[in-house]
């Protein structure tokens, strides 16, 4: 019934918590049933084991588009210029800071976003995020702090996306990069687990979806990212795409968990992207460098858009 529930059922999870936790956990109902499809053969039980068919059958075309083959955006066979993104909830009480210093040291991106941002953690990443001279920090106590930082110019911030009332803070501006302005939107939402919580993540889903379409509509490439609170088969991460006008960078590229707790293995963390982004890499980081969460990072060939004036800036590297 469970199973049931978070697959036939996903579409009612966009007003009820309860059901929309159980979407989350997709692979798990997959091999749950493959279990009990087994059990029910090997009983002879055909009645049993032919319902148990058609969920597995109705469970698999969420999971099955992150491993088929995606043809490329662009077929001139000229190279784009590389857009290099990663975004890594730090976790705020992370016991192993310095080797979180140690990768950021060695990290090569255009931008970064970080969540779960204190002023314990600013004070000892400054020295390593001073190689990103464009940054929006906004720490916070507990797991609402945020901090993008950037090779280009940071311009036209929301500044309502950091304002002191604003609980859960996220950011919302521009980037102003060699190729042109790209928007760009980083958040981490609260954990949906019922009454105002699941109020509040969904309300910010709903604001990263009209940013991202009003981006969109004005012709900019769209990059949002970080912790989301959500799994690709939540119907609420199906809303934020298609609202949003985004994709998921991952689709064709397989999908990995981002987030563990005990037995538990989800991918929360997220690039997604608005506009012909051609997705070079994606991938999952190996280490969680002592964080519950593990970095994700993405190479995007930048969107050719025709007549669009390709300006100069200095990186200040």
């Amino acid at each position: 019934f469970l199973a049931f529930l978070g697959i036939i059922a996903a579409p009612w999870g966009l007003e009820c918590s309860f059901i929309e936790r159980l979407t989350h956990v997709r692979f798990y109902w997959i091999g749950g049933l493959t279990v009990l499809l087994l059990w029910w053969i090997c009983k002879k039980a055909w009645l049993p084991a032919l319902l148990v068919l058609g969920l597995l059958v109705a469970a698999m075309p969420a999971v099955w588009r992150y491993y088929r083959p995606v043809a490329p955006l662009t077929t001139s066979g000229a190279a784009l210029p590389t857009f290099r993104v990663a975004t890594w909830n730090v976790h705020s009480s992370n016991p192993e800071r310095e080797r979180g210093v140690a990768w950021l040291t060695s990290l090569e991106v255009d931008v970064l976003l970080l969540t779960e941002v204190n002023p314990g953690w600013v004070k000892t990443l400054k020295k390593a995020a001073s190689r990103w001279p464009h940054q929006i920090c906004e720490p916070r106590g507990g797991a609402a702090g945020i901090w993008l930082l950037s090779r280009w110019p940071l311009v036209e911030m929301e500044a309502a996306g950091i304002a002191p009332e604003e609980t859960r803070p996220w950011i919302g501006c521009r980037v102003q990069s060699p190729q042109g302005k790209v928007a760009i939107m980083g958040m981490h939402p609260r954990t949906p687990r019922g009454g105002h919580r699941f109020v509040e993540r969904n309300l910010q889903l709903e604001r990263a979806a009209e940013f991202s379409a009003a981006a969109a509509l004005r012709g900019e490439p769209v990059v949002l990212m970080g912790d989301l609170n959500c799994t690709p088969f939540s119907p609420w991460f199906d809303r934020l795409l298609t609202r949003g006008l985004l994709r998921d960078s991952a689709v064709g590229l397989s999908l990995k968990p981002t987030w563990s707790s005990g037995p538990w293995w989800l991918p929360l963390d997220h690039i997604l992207l608005g506009g012909k982004w051609e997705v070079r890499e994606r991938r999952v980081y190996e280490d969680r460098l002592g964080s519950d969460h593990f970095p994700v990072m993405a190479t995007l060939g930048f969107p050719e858009i025709p007549g669009r004036t390709r300006e100069k800036y200095s990186t200040n590297l």
